[in-house]
């Protein structure tokens, strides 16, 4: 069984070691969406929406450079990605697959899955 939830969360940050744009402090709001595929458990889900929520509500109007996570590692949307999933992942027990799509702006995402989820990448 395979459940999805949007998500969207307004955080500031800037790139270390970085001589773009981002370079400097500035924000942006994220948004985009989980899929976790996996058994169903004694409850009756796959996950409890309440945890995915949780998960991506850690970010919300933070600045993420000063988040332990992001202390040795830009957060980059990338890293960003690479933390949800190891929340969620804490978060599940046995066996399951999760794809995660985010954006930064209307126009720049990112997409990572568990190699038997990648038919979801657009």
């Amino acid at each position: 069984m395979m459940i999805s939830k949007n998500f969207k969360f307004e955080a500031a940050h800037h790139l270390r070691n970085y001589e773009g744009q981002c370079k400097n402090p500035h924000g942006h709001s994220y948004h985009g969406t989980i899929w976790i595929d996996g058994p169903i458990n004694e409850i009756g889900f796959v996950m409890d929406y309440a945890d995915i929520k949780y998960t991506t509500d850690y970010f919300d109007h933070k600045d993420l450079n000063e988040l332990p996570e992001f202390k040795d590692v830009n957060p980059t949307a990338e890293n960003i990605v690479k933390v949800i999933s190891m929340k969620l992942y804490n978060k599940l027990t046995g066996e399951h697959d999760i794809a995660i799509e985010l954006h930064e702006t209307e126009s720049s995402s990112v997409f990572w899955s568990t190699p038997r989820l990648n038919f979801l990448a657009r």
